[in-house]
């Protein structure tokens, strides 16, 4: 049985308008992950998974951004990508891993 991903933080919005932009943090078998969201003037949100060491920094370059397959989600639409995105998310570590 694996383990259970679990979700250590709650989510950082830092919704500016350009970009708007969102972090939750992950950890799944002893791996740091962040789910990053992101508008950019236009529909729809992206979403970003990026392995990070135990500290969550996203701009360390020895990990890679994964880019998820989330549904279209109009910048009004903030809950339904994020609810969207952990599922997705939790799908490609548990495949990956």
């Amino acid at each position: 049985m694996k383990s259970k991903i679990e979700i250590v933080s709650e989510w950082k919005d830092d919704l500016i308008r350009c970009p708007s932009q969102c972090y939750l943090q992950m950890t799944f078998e002893g791996r740091y992950f962040l789910l990053y969201l992101r508008w950019r003037h236009f529909d729809p949100w992206s979403a970003t998974l990026i392995e990070c060491d135990s500290d969550f920094d996203m701009l360390n370059k020895k990990y890679e951004w994964v880019r998820l397959k989330v549904d279209y989600w109009k910048d009004e639409q903030i809950n339904e990508v994020k609810k969207n995105a952990i599922d997705v998310a939790k799908k490609m570590i548990y495949n990956r891993i």
